[in-house]
């Protein structure tokens, strides 16, 4: 997941560069650091998940190719970032 929002955020700041008006938001505050609200939430930890997991995959599509999505409660406890940086979306 680190790598996948390295590469997303480094995509944001070439697209900025480039004068697109593009905002990147990310459950991690910066690269390999969860932002708090995330934190215990992941597949493996105890408190409640904010991803769909491997439950919600069809059958043959487990292995490096699954993707993982943020449940409801992970789409509510990843809005409120986006509100902060995308102000125009509240």
């Amino acid at each position: 997941m680190v790598s996948l929002d390295t590469t997303l955020r480094t995509a944001a700041l070439a697209a900025k560069a480039l004068h697109v008006n593009a905002r990147f938001v990310s459950p991690y505050q910066r690269p390999g650091v969860l932002d708090p609200a995330f934190k215990g939430h992941s597949l493996c930890e105890s408190a409640p998940t904010y991803y769909r997991g491997f439950d919600a995959l069809a059958e043959g599509e487990e292995g490096p190719e699954a993707v993982f999505h943020l449940n409801a409660s992970g789409q509510a406890a990843l809005a409120e970032p986006v509100q902060r940086k995308v102000p125009a979306l509240t």
